[in-house]
């Protein structure tokens, strides 16, 4: 990564937790096939997805998402394998509509998608697909995510993902340990050295204050702001996640000439 001190055009990402988030009340969703699997885009994992059901690049699938009035400015639609697709938003009153920048999609290659738009305020979005990138192949989402955008990270504090993975442990009839691995958790540490920047300094105490959980996307968008693309810095590692520790034992040094020394701490939530 570049030098911590530097300022970046391309910095780690943040965004409100999703208008459709899983624990949000109000939430309903429906797709035109498999609909009893739709609520899997909600859930913030990338293994657990929603999948068409008898579709072909001649069969057009819907996948909506009704709640309560929310306003968001970005979306993200990650781990799927459409070609051709449109994402509109209800309009409150008789129809789904175009964002100010449409989404209409004909060529798409990637599996992650990002759109930012005006902000709007509503109750539904929906996609409409048409063609996947391998033809006729079943459709598929893993998360599709309304959101706004919180901050964008003028610095580069060293970031350090870890996963640890849930196991259950039991012992065989033959005496061996067998493991059944269940849901993995990302954490993070951010280390700050010679910080220069106080906005995103401002923004952390700013989410500490509010205990707010919020979206990060350690490449916001773009892979090569890493040397390396692995795992939680690819383009489809977003989680939702809050601050961890105490705000007092954040910074270890404070000088006013040379910047801030410390780290920052993020965990997964469920």
């Amino acid at each position: 990564m570049a030098d911590p001190c530097s300022i970046v055009a391309d910095g780690i990402l943040f965004f409100s937790k999703s208008a459709t988030d899983l624990d949000r009340i109000g939430v309903s969703s429906a797709a035109s096939s498999n609909p009893q699997r739709s609520e899997y885009v909600r859930d913030s994992t990338n293994y657990r997805y929603w999948i068409s059901d008898g579709s072909d690049d001649s069969t057009t699938e819907t996948l909506t998402l009704t709640f309560e009035n929310q306003s968001f400015d970005r979306i993200h639609l990650i781990d799927h394998n459409l070609k051709e697709f449109t994402i509109q938003y209800w309009d409150g009153v008789s129809a789904f509509v175009d964002f100010s920048t449409p989404i209409a999609e004909t060529i798409n290659e990637a599996t992650t998608s990002y759109y930012e738009f005006d902000s709007v305020t509503t109750t539904s979005v929906r996609i409409t697909m048409e063609k996947t990138i391998a033809a006729n192949a079943e459709k598929r989402i893993a998360q599709f995510l309304q959101s706004t955008q919180l901050h964008k990270l003028e610095g580069y504090p060293t970031l350090s993902p870890r996963f640890d993975v849930e196991r259950i442990t039991k012992q065989t009839i033959r005496g061996r340990r067998k493991s059944a691995l269940l849901d993995e958790t990302f954490s993070a540490s951010l280390a700050f050295q010679r910080y220069p920047v106080a906005s995103d300094l401002l923004f952390f105490k700013n989410l500490w204050d509010n205990r707010a959980e919020f979206l990060v996307w350690p490449c916001a968008g773009k892979e090569s702001i890493f040397r390396f693309n692995i795992k939680g810095t690819r383009l489809s590692d977003i989680y939702l996640c809050e601050l961890d520790g105490n705000y007092d034992s954040w910074f270890d040094s404070n000088t006013y000439v040379l910047g801030v020394n410390g780290s920052i701490n993020i965990v997964q939530v469920n």
